[in-house]
C-alpha cells in the first residue's frame, strides 16, 4: 500500500516537472478557481486567494478587497468600498467567481439569467479596474459562425 502511494505521488511530481496538462476539470497550474452563489443563505460572500480576500455584500451590492501583510508589511490593507450594479446583478440571479493568473486575481460577477458578466481586478495603485462588462447573452443571439474570428 505504501509503495502504491509513493508511486502515485512520484508520478504526479514527474508529470508536473514535465509540464503534463492537469486532468480535465482541475485548475491549471498558477490558477485558482472559487465560486459562490448569490442565492445562498447569508448576506456576505467570501472568496479568498493566497493572502487576499474578496468580501462581497450581496444586500448592499458592494465589495471590499483585503490583503494580509507580507513579511515587511504591517497591518491588513483594505480597499475602498466598491459598488456594483444591483439592478444588473440581483443576488438571487448572481454567481461570484474568482480566478487568478500570474498572481493577479479577477472577480467575475455573473448574472445567470441575463448572461451579463462584470470582471473586476484590484490594481497595485489601490483602485478597481471595472472596465469590462460582457453581455454574453447578446453573443448567443448571433448566427452560428458569426462574430470575431480568432
Amino acid at each position: 500500500m505504501k509503495r502504491t502511494i509513493v508511486a502515485v505521488l512520484a508520478g504526479f511530481g514527474i508529470a508536473l516537472l514535465l509540464g503534463v496538462p492537469a486532468p480535465v476539470g482541475t485548475p491549471a497550474r498558477g490558477e485558482v478557481r472559487a465560486a459562490a452563489s448569490g442565492a445562498g443563505p447569508g448576506r456576505f460572500v467570501f472568496l479568498p486567494f493566497r493572502q487576499r480576500l474578496w468580501a462581497i455584500d450581496k444586500k448592499g451590492s458592494a465589495l471590499l478587497y483585503y490583503k494580509l501583510p507580507g513579511t515587511n508589511e504591517v497591518g491588513v490593507m483594505k480597499s475602498r468600498l466598491q459598488p456594483f450594479d444591483a439592478d444588473r446583478f440581483p443576488p438571487a440571479e448572481t454567481e461570484y467567481l474568482l480566478s487568478a493568473q500570474n498572481l493577479t486575481d479577477f472577480l467575475w460577477i455573473c448574472n445567470t439569467t441575463t448572461g451579463d458578466v462584470q470582471v473586476l481586478r484590484y490594481d497595485r495603485e489601490g483602485a478597481f479596474d471595472t472596465q469590462y462588462v460582457i453581455p454574453t447573452a447578446k453573443d448567443f443571439e448571433l448566427p452560428v459562425g458569426a462574430g470575431t474570428p480568432k
